[in-house]
């Protein structure tokens, strides 16, 4: 349970298991409670927050102490945090306050954390993909609007387009990039 900061330290223990060490962390993690804003419950607002924000928190605090012990030990630390925002959070979107806000916070906490931790080799930077996913298919409006071309012309919002940009900023080319919303 990435919203559970005890729960959240054992995928961490897990990957330093695993693969012997941590270099990168994608934060990924979301839901939707779409409601208007004058019909959200507490519930809808809580639910998205502990996801999206305190999941992305939770996640990337205990990486960081993993790092930030790697560097006052005198090792070279080249490691990247990718948070995932959303066009939501940077415009704003009707009937997903809550999942708006959340979305900009995420944005804002990528700024602080390049700020922070570029002094222990640690670039942070955010991506607001706009792909089709399982969460833009199931709403029917945003499915038909994202649906593949079919005349085979460039297809826009295919995962794929994002997840090169992904394995880009995880990579050493992008270590100079850090404190960017993409």
């Amino acid at each position: 349970d990435i919203t559970n900061y005890d729960d959240s330290l054992n995928a961490i223990k897990q990957a330093l298991h695993t693969f012997g060490g941590l270099q990168i962390v994608v934060n990924n993690a979301g839901i939707n409670r779409d409601r208007m804003f004058a019909s959200m419950t507490e519930a809808d607002w809580d639910a998205i927050m502990a996801v999206h924000l305190k999941g992305h928190f939770c996640m990337s605090s205990h990486a960081v102490h993993y790092w930030r012990g790697q560097a006052k030990e005198g090792k070279e630390v080249d490691a990247r945090i990718i948070n995932t925002t959303s066009g939501a959070g940077l415009q704003g979107s009707i009937g997903q306050s809550n999942y708006a806000a959340a979305k900009a916070g995420i944005a804002a906490l990528t700024l602080n954390q390049a700020a922070e931790l570029g002094r222990y080799g640690i670039t942070a930077n955010a991506v607001a993909p706009s792909a089709r996913t399982g969460m833009t298919t199931a709403v029917p409006e945003m499915a038909e609007r994202m649906k593949k071309p079919e005349d085979g012309s460039f297809d826009h919002f295919a995962p794929e387009n994002v997840s090169n940009l992904l394995a880009w900023l995880a990579c050493g080319e992008a270590a100079h990039v850090t404190g960017r919303v993409f």
